[in-house]
């Protein structure tokens, strides 16, 4: 939701005149990202909108295709994404490589505001995840280390808002807002599984957020421009701020993995909190000019600043249970995982607030989420070829203030194991709504969401 949309309410065009209205309407909306504190210095408001699920979770085409309900099972090398004491069932080195294409609309109900959103919609094909394990023994343990590098959050989102602003014998102006944001989080993530005793493994994950190794940055482009008339005059106005972000950090994730008599696996994994680096870059340009007087213009000339803030990203845990039937041709299995949103918070040096509404912490009255997802696998084998058939389902619930938003989703996939070889493929839809997801002009606006993802993954075992 961004900020400056909430702040248009306020301005009554009777109390400026038309060079003076017509810069305070463009700076209210194109400087969505800045706060003035005591000392007049610009402070940063978050400015990101993850257009995947916000939610952790973990990759690969065999996981997704299990509607993502892998924390128990976890037993290639994604399993540094999900559970990593899962890579302990790994018996030989191998490397695997992750593809997936995204693509995703949201549908505005512009229905009860004097406006429209043209959302353009979310295609993305992408290296997802990329990773090298190899086991070995010692001190007499079975261990197998990894390394990997995942594309965790996508940052991709294109709208273009029109509106007017109109007050009889005053104003009659037509303004568009253009909004383009692309960039991802991907952390260089190296993990270790030790073997307990042979039904029981714990693991470990480490991931490096630094923008210099990967690109763990996103950039906003936020275009404005209006026309029309003010106190009997013409007028013409754009202007355009450009933002960059660069996330920093690093957290782990501890996991265990405990293989039960009867073919019953249990599996846990907490990802830690931890307070990310947000270096931020604005640059803006405006001008406004009286189309009947050209010496009666506003301009600011290219403009520029930087500033540092703290996020606090939120814990997250999860649990899970697989359960092998028919020699473990047929596995069934099932996730529950929750995130602490009301823990999201950006510190400036005006105090904590939530990104997700722009509130204080002591106001955002944001709630955790809780993931719920469902999987089956069902192994074919014929003639040296094993083929496996997945389905899943799954409830996966995004933040919002006082309560959750639903969302829920399916997914199939199916894949061919052939000697040294696994290839597999996965296509997922997730869907809901977000209420309130966005404003014009003062006022908030549902949208339907709509998310389609094809992941495939191929691993090669030496």
């Amino acid at each position: 939701m961004p900020v400056h949309s909430q702040k248009i309410r306020h301005i009554s065009p009777n109390f400026y005149p038309a060079g003076c209205l017509s810069i305070v309407l463009l700076f209210l909306f194109m400087l969505p990202a800045s706060l003035f504190g005591s000392d007049g210095g610009p402070e940063i408001l978050l400015q990101m909108r993850i257009s995947s699920s916000p939610n952790p979770v973990g990759s690969g085409a065999r996981a997704l295709g299990m509607g993502g309900a892998f924390i128990a099972i976890a037993d290639d090398a994604t399993a540094a994404s999900w559970n990593p004491s899962g890579l302990i069932t790994l018996k030989r080195p191998e490397i695997s490589c992750v593809i997936s294409h995204d693509y995703g609309r949201r549908t505005y109900d512009t229905s009860t505001v004097s406006g429209d959103i043209d959302d353009f919609s979310e295609d993305r094909l992408r290296l997802n995840y990329l990773s090298l394990a190899i086991p070995f023994s010692l001190f007499s343990r079975l261990m197998v280390f990894s390394l990997n590098h995942q594309h965790l959050y996508a940052f991709s989102f294109e709208e273009q808002s029109r509106w007017k602003v109109y007050d009889e014998g005053v104003l009659d102006m037509d303004y568009s807002l253009h909004e383009k944001q692309r960039g991802s989080l991907a952390p260089l993530s190296p993990a270790l599984a030790v073997q307990i005793v042979p039904s029981l493994s714990i693991g470990i994950t480490a991931n490096i957020w630094a923008d210099r190794l990967f690109a763990n940055h996103w950039e906003n482009i936020s275009t404005i421009k209006g026309e029309g008339m003010a106190l009997g005059y013409p007028w013409r106005s754009s202007g355009q701020l450009y933002e960059r972000y660069e996330f920093s950090g690093f957290n782990i994730h501890f996991g265990f993995l405990w293989h039960t008599n009867g073919g019953l696996k249990i599996g846990g994994v907490i990802k830690t909190p931890f307070r990310a680096r947000i270096d931020h870059t604005q640059k803006y340009v405006y001008m406004s000019r009286n189309l009947a007087d050209p010496t009666d213009y506003d301009y600011i000339p290219p403009s520029y600043y930087t500033s540092r803030s703290r996020l606090n990203m939120p814990v997250s845990y999860g649990a899970g249970a697989a359960l092998g039937l028919m020699d473990n041709y047929l596995i069934l299995s099932m996730d529950i995982y929750r995130t602490h949103w009301d823990e999201y918070l950006m510190i400036t040096s005006s105090g904590r607030y939530s990104p997700i509404n722009y509130k204080p912490e002591h106001e955002a009255n944001i709630k955790p989420a809780t993931q719920i997802r469902l999987g089956a696998e069902y192994l074919l084998y014929k003639k040296g070829l094993l083929v496996p058939l997945r389905f899943g389902i799954f409830y996966d619930p995004e933040p919002a203030e006082g309560r959750v938003d639903d969302f829920y989703g399916a997914s199939i996939g199916s894949g061919i194991v052939w000697k040294d070889f696994a290839l597999d493929i996965a296509y997922q839809y997730r869907f809901g709504e977000k209420m309130g997801a966005e404003s014009m002009l003062g006022q908030r606006i549902n949208a339907e969401v709509e998310q389609h993802s094809l992941y495939s993954s191929i691993i090669h075992y030496f």
